[in-house]
């Protein structure tokens, strides 16, 4: 089963093959995608970014949650 991103870029692909009378790139297609690959692109970057703040507060609150057990290990003999 294919991303909807594979198949985009899949989509991409197929015309970049696509030659006019004139043997130029069909650019009006190829606009379109390479806009749409962008904003694709920059939601994968801001979403990546988005998870990488969320294993890093994941760390924080496992260091919080060891300590808190040592704590409570210490209080509790």
């Amino acid at each position: 089963m294919q991303t909807a991103i594979q198949e985009d870029a899949s989509l991409v692909c197929r015309r970049l093959l696509c030659y006019d009378k004139n043997k130029r790139w069909e650019s009006k297609h190829m606009k379109k995608d390479i806009v749409e690959l962008r904003h694709q692109l920059q939601k994968i970057e801001s979403d990546k970014l988005y998870l990488e703040e969320c294993i890093e507060r994941l760390h924080e609150v496992k260091s919080a949650l060891r300590q808190a057990e040592k704590q409570l290990k210490k209080g509790n003999p």
